[in-house]
């Protein structure tokens, strides 16, 4: 490029007040991702500009290359973990802290549910809390209102997890028993109405799910 201009200001131009080729040419390497040539010229040789770079400029995030002006979505990776309260958080931090939430004492807000269509008698076994979670639901979707019912709560809960109970349908007779090793209050018998629910609230040091209501 043979042309040349003023430019008051100072760095990154080499000659400071004169806009020099060899300052536009390194600009517009930068722009379109094209290296400078070796030699100490940092001029961009005639057709070294293709023309895909032309028609699919693209930026870098990390090590996702995204195309600007595209319709679909990229899927960012490689970005560092953020240190900064304005910061970005990857997915890693975000799950990692879920996790932390009130100090990793089972309070946060990560449920699980199970669905169960039980008969009149049977018993419903809630099975083993799983890692971390905060809050087990079962819910109850009987084909019609039951006599009675027999449900036990969650074995190996961590502290403060929250055990919910809901029915579909009317339950004249509920009883929850503890797993082993735990105990329970309020666990009936009681009656559960159409669309009710009972809840308990595990203490770990008492080995006790507590009812709520």
């Amino acid at each position: 490029m043979g042309m040349q201009g003023f430019y008051y200001g100072g760095y990154p131009w080499k000659d400071f007040g004169v806009l020099t080729a060899a300052d536009l040419n390194a600009a517009i390497a930068v722009a379109i991702q094209s290296g400078q040539s070796g030699g100490g010229s940092s001029d961009i040789a005639p057709g070294s500009i293709t023309n895909d770079k032309l028609a699919t400029p693209w930026i870098m995030f990390g090590s996702t290359q995204v195309q600007l002006g595209q319709t679909g979505a990229n899927v960012i990776s490689g970005m560092s973990d953020p240190t900064n309260p304005g910061d970005y958080a990857t997915k890693r931090y975000v799950d990692a802290e879920i996790g932390n939430i009130s100090g990793g004492s089972g309070s946060g807000v990560i449920v699980v549910g199970t669905k169960a269509t039980p008969a009149t008698g049977a018993t419903v076994n809630a099975g083993a809390a799983p890692a971390s979670i905060a809050t087990i639901s079962l819910m109850l979707v009987p084909a019609g209102s039951l006599a009675n019912l027999t449900v036990v709560a969650p074995s190996l809960p961590t502290n403060l997890t929250t055990f919910e109970i809901s029915s579909s349908q009317y339950i004249d007779n509920m009883t929850v028993l503890a797993p082993t090793g735990s105990s329970i209050t309020n666990g009936g018998p009681f009656s559960l109405g159409a669309g009710g629910g009972r809840s308990w609230r595990y203490y770990q040091p008492d080995s006790m799910w507590y009812g709520r209501y």
